[in-house]
């Protein structure tokens, strides 16, 4: 494990340089390659990654309500409000996590611990330059200060959207980047005759945390939000009495000490039930605590299969963790920094600040402004109630939890039109493997989800680790999809329908030397005890490049079809070479229960997606050209065809090489036989 520096502090960072936001004033444009919906970290990073990969391709992105930085997080923050992540991992890209830190060397007249959390507002700040360097001045980006109001999809896969100043643009492909939307407050049909200002229902708001110096303030909840407020209030000269009131009456927990080593369980977390994970935390924290250790490691291990696990719990034991262990979970996983959690610790003690386990029931204003709340307390199964005079309540109760209920405008219309549908238990939108927004019915369109609104599908989906790597990830199937094939053998009947299985030469043995310039591949792969979550597959094969010399004696051929080499094994794991030469193709299959992450090591490949219609046939829904870099893949039922892209007869030397890793190691592949009429049908299992 990294061991960290000793914490440091940086309320401010001396010697930055003034910050410059991002300008929305460009024009709606009619058509564009790609659009983001949303202007916060998630929709423009996936709008960079585009324009890297291909620029000149026509962007734009669109966001409601610009802020000072992308987000809320960095764009209403105060000076006081610090990272929840060290300066160290909070790289707007994967590949390069280090890129922030050295971004603050670079424009502090200090040096910043790799360890230290600093201010959002610094964040914030690199964002600024890092979208504006790159998006802002490009005359083929425009960045939009408009509302969608709403969305319409097309055959072809395009989007139109409507906007509130009555443009439209149809996008060959767009995100939706929107975040969650905010709670209800928890006032609504509770209050009585008080004043408006003294409800501020979104702590963001301009001038949300400026209150009288000595006027006594409630907040809903006890959160990292809530934490925020505190913070704000007190830097805003406010001095009086401060109470949160949450259901469970817990504030985060800190970060964990310095220097502490990792912790692994003994087996796989994915597909244990809920009550077996947590029995395994309950010892691996008695197990450190014995050696004098946190438990903070504990916690650490479960992060890399938290997607995994999620996605192999059935609806009942989501449910289970939902209703039980969701507030322990979110306490322990979402930290706050130790001095972060000093201040609110001082003020504790000082008597000025108070933490209070309980509802709010009623608000009633009286004739000065004051508000008298009743709140329902709770010590342990005794209720009670309990009357707080204050002058102003604070909402910091975070975002809702019953999507479908959502007053979102943009939301409400999504659903009613049945573009998008909602997961079983209301956590967000559902997407398919590639983050396409999952519809009522028909085909998914080229509308792709980035963001919190995937938590539904992933649970883990805020953070910038994640939210970076879903926009690599939707940025390389844009791409694909923008790429104009140069010479393609569209798939035919002929090819797709061969009856013949692919070769693939003898296994190579797993424990042998691989080739050098994989190691630290295979190693990336092999730190997973567990199935690797799809979306993180993609992303370690967009994260290391490989050559066609640094794969060697691995890349052979084969006259009568493409051959299969195994490189890399183990249990939740495999990765093979592959090597085409012109015309071949591999025929029309899914992975039966398998995630795929294909990268293009050389040649160009051209791959055909499939669906299965109402009568359980598979019929074409788009193609992809991939160069060397591109990334692509397929997931458990997800029907697909890959080939090299030139058509034969051409010279041996238009070889297609692709490295894939399946995880778990592929199984035997559904195989479908494509008739001249168009009509598919399943053949058997390869």
């Amino acid at each position: 494990m990294h061991q960290r520096q000793p914490h440091a502090s940086h309320g401010s960072l001396p010697g930055l340089s003034a910050d410059e936001p991002l300008r929305w004033d460009g024009s709606a444009p009619t058509d564009v390659d790609f659009l983001a919906i949303g202007g916060g970290f998630a929709g423009l990073m996936t709008a960079l990654r585009v324009h890297e990969a291909l620029p000149t391709a026509r962007i734009a992105v669109i966001e409601r309500r610009p802020l000072a930085a992308p987000g809320v997080a960095y764009g209403s923050c105060h000076g006081a409000h610090l990272l929840n992540v060290p300066a160290e991992r909070m790289g707007a890209r994967a590949e390069r996590p280090a890129e922030f830190l050295e971004w603050l060397r670079g424009t502090s007249d200090g040096t910043v611990a790799g360890s230290a959390f600093v201010p959002r507002a610094a964040f914030g700040r690199y964002l600024n330059e890092l979208f504006r360097d790159r998006l802002g001045q490009n005359a083929n980006v425009e960045l939009i200060r408009d509302d969608v109001l709403g969305v319409a999809t097309h055959p072809d896969g395009a989007v139109t959207v409507t906007l509130a100043s009555g443009a439209r643009i149809r996008a060959r492909n767009a995100v939706l980047a929107i975040g969650l939307p905010a709670a209800g407050a928890p006032w609504e049909d509770r209050t009585e005759f008080v004043a408006p200002g003294a409800l501020v229902a979104d702590p963001w708001e301009p001038g949300a945390l400026e209150a009288p110096r000595d006027a006594p303030v409630l907040i809903v909840g006890s959160g990292l939000t809530a934490i925020d407020a505190v913070l704000g209030l007190r830097r805003n000269g406010h001095r009086g009495s401060i109470t949160l009131v949450s259901r469970h009456g817990r504030l985060p927990c800190p970060h964990a000490p310095a220097g502490e080593p990792a912790f692994a369980f003994d087996e796989p977390l994915p597909g244990l039930p809920v009550a077996r994970i947590l029995g395994l935390v309950r010892r691996g924290i008695r197990e450190r605590a014995r050696a004098g250790l946190g438990w903070h490691a504990v916690i650490d291990a479960i992060r890399p299969q938290t997607v995994a696990i999620w996605q192999s719990w059935s609806r009942r034991e989501r449910e289970r963790f939902l209703a039980r262990l969701r507030p322990f979970w979110e306490v322990h996983r979402h930290r706050a920094p130790v001095e972060v959690l000093s201040e609110i610790s001082a003020l504790q003690a000082a008597g000025t600040l108070e933490l209070v386990r309980g509802d709010l029931s009623l608000a009633v204003g009286e004739p000065d402004g004051r508000v008298r709340v009743t709140v329902e307390t709770l010590d342990g199964a005794v209720r009670t109630t309990r009357a707080i005079t204050v002058r102003r309540l604070i909402n910091c109760c975070g975002p809702a939890m019953d999507l479908a209920r959502s007053k979102d405008a943009l939301i409400r219309a999504l659903l009613a039109r049945g573009i998008a549908t909602v997961d079983a238990h209301g956590l967000g939108f559902r997407a398919d493997a590639r983050a396409r927004l999952l519809p009522r019915s028909a085909t998914p369109a080229n509308l792709y989800l980035v963001g919190a609104l995937r938590r539904g599908d992933l649970w883990e989906s805020t953070a910038i680790p994640e939210l970076r790597g879903q926009a690599a990830a939707v940025a390389a199937n844009v791409v694909s999809v923008l790429q104009a094939p140069v010479s393609v053998a569209a798939p035919s009947a002929a090819t797709t329908g061969a009856k013949e299985p692919p070769k693939r030469l003898p296994r190579r043995d797993a424990t042998a030397s691989p080739p050098a310039a994989l190691v630290p591949l295979f190693a990336k792969l092999d730190a997973y005890d567990g199935p690797i979550p799809y979306e993180r597959l993609v992303e370690i094969m967009q994260e290391h490049p490989v050559s066609a010399a640094d794969l060697g004696d691995t890349i052979q051929v084969d006259g009568g079809a493409y051959v299969r080499t195994l490189v890399f094994e183990r249990e939740h794991i495999e990765v093979l070479v592959m090597a085409w030469l012109p015309g071949q193709r591999s025929p029309i299959h899914d992975h039966a229960g398998s995630g795929c992450a294909v990268r293009v090591v050389a040649g160009t490949a051209y791959e055909r997606l499939y669906a299965k219609d109402e009568d359980g046939f598979a019929v074409p829904t788009g193609d992809r050209v991939l160069q060397p870099g591109g990334v692509t893949g397929a997931f458990d039922d997800e029907i697909h065809s890959l080939g090299n892209a030139v058509a034969a007869p051409a010279p041996p030397s238009s070889i297609l090489v692709t490295i894939h890793a399946y995880s778990p190691p592929l199984r035997p592949t559904r195989k479908y036989d494509e008739r001249p009429a168009g009509e598919l049908s399943v053949a058997g299992r390869a």
